[in-house]
């Protein structure tokens, strides 16, 4: 529709048109998938730069190529992830490879990059998508050039490579085979022992066991009838 929602009520939706009208819908289930807004600090954040100093999006932070936040002194704040509005999309994928990027201006002797207004910019790799549709099955969609970069170096262009996955940018992988690589990448990102450690026996007792799911009798008084 490319309307924005205006307002829901017990059995219609308001939706207001980029040339003001506002038209009304009857339906019957609503499905709310809007998404989130920015968090209290954030907002605050925002408020407190200013819209003079270039905060200007709703949607978060705005943040120059080496995403470092806009209005405040170079290389002092930065934001990246859900916070930070970089025009990547918000993915867990885009702030993991974000963060790697900061690393790398806190790492001793890179102390100039983070004033330096030659710093070379975050480069976005996407590297595929990946999710759980139940039932241990999950949909995932690689994208082969941005994971081995083919064609970037002698090792990585070799004709097996070339053989196994031809020309192609993206690789779909569904049912359990696409699950088994959805929960493998979930593993290897954990970011610690303990993480790993909680995660795995999570998994191996939800295996075994099942999850245990609440009653909708939990937390209430049965009474008796006379």
């Amino acid at each position: 529709l490319n309307a924005a929602v205006k307002e829901v009520t017990e059995d219609v939706v308001q939706v207001k048109n980029k040339d003001g009208s506002v038209d009304t819908m009857e339906y019957g289930a609503l499905v709310w998938v809007a998404g989130v807004g920015m968090r209290p600090f954030t907002k605050a954040l925002c408020e407190q730069i200013g819209k003079e100093n270039g905060q200007t999006d709703r949607r978060g932070l705005l943040v120059d190529e080496c995403l470092r936040v806009k209005g405040t002194p170079a290389g002092e704040v930065f934001a990246l992830g859900d916070c930070a509005f970089s025009g990547n999309p918000p993915t867990a994928q885009v702030a993991f490879q974000q963060g790697k990027y900061l690393g790398k201006f806190f790492r001793k002797g890179n102390e100039d990059m983070l004033t330096r207004p030659d710093t070379k910019g975050f480069v976005y790799n996407h590297q595929g998508a990946m999710a759980y549709i139940g039932k241990g099955e999950a949909a995932t969609q690689l994208d082969p050039n941005g994971i081995l970069k083919l064609g970037k170096g002698s090792i990585t262009d070799h004709i097996f490579w070339r053989s196994l996955y031809g020309e192609t940018d993206q690789l779909r992988v569904g049912g359990l085979a696409g699950f088994a690589i959805w929960r493998s990448v979930y593993y290897l990102k954990l970011m610690s022992a303990r993480n790993c450690w909680a995660v795995g026996s999570d998994w191996m007792r939800t295996t075994f066991f099942g999850r245990p799911a609440s009653s909708s009798a939990q937390g209430t008084y049965m009474l008796a009838g006379n």
